[in-house]
């Protein structure tokens, strides 16, 4: 399975100390450069990045460059998308990924436009919890909304009750 990331659900996976989990949901990620940048690079110190180099050395997050640049910079002139949801939309679609992990509105939007299966971060923990590997979606949901991560009372509801939990 392929699957591509942006930078938000690494982020806000390793501020609930849930990271490790991806590996074991898709065994690889492949992230485009911008998302190595916004992460790693512009992120010093802070959720995400010491997690984002560990698994890259270990082997698990690949950063795999774009065959076609343009594609990306049309991404962020006509979507007004940023650096890596631009490239891993691009990313997305020139590996022929089978997923691609996005939470802004715009780039979700965006990318099942052009035919691809997206997956948010509510989502995959929604997925997580199928599996086995967390205990409650609520648990986890409830303090990233509290951090920023944004989510209509009415799509929360709807998650958790999917789930099984109540809103």
């Amino acid at each position: 399975m392929i699957v591509v990331t942006n930078t938000p659900p690494l982020i806000l996976l390793a501020k609930r100390g849930l990271f490790a989990l991806l590996q074991r949901c898709y065994g690889q990620l492949l992230i485009p450069p911008a998302v190595w940048r916004e992460v790693v690079e512009e992120g010093e110190g802070r959720a995400g990045q010491q997690e984002t180099v560990e698994a890259r050395t270990a082997g698990w997050i690949v950063v795999r460059d774009l065959q076609d640049r343009t594609m990306a910079q049309r991404f962020r002139d006509t979507g007004n998308l940023g650096d890596g949801e631009s490239e891993g939309i691009a990313l997305a679609q020139e590996c022929a990924a089978d997923l691609v992990l996005l939470d802004d509105d715009r780039a979700v939007q965006r990318a099942r436009a052009l035919g691809l299966v997206v997956r948010r971060t509510p989502g995959f923990l929604a997925l997580a919890k199928e599996q086995g590997l967390i205990a409650s979606v609520k648990e986890h949901l409830a303090p990233l909304r509290a951090e920023g991560l944004w989510l209509s009372a009415q799509a929360y509801d709807h998650i958790l009750r999917d789930v099984g939990e109540e809103p």
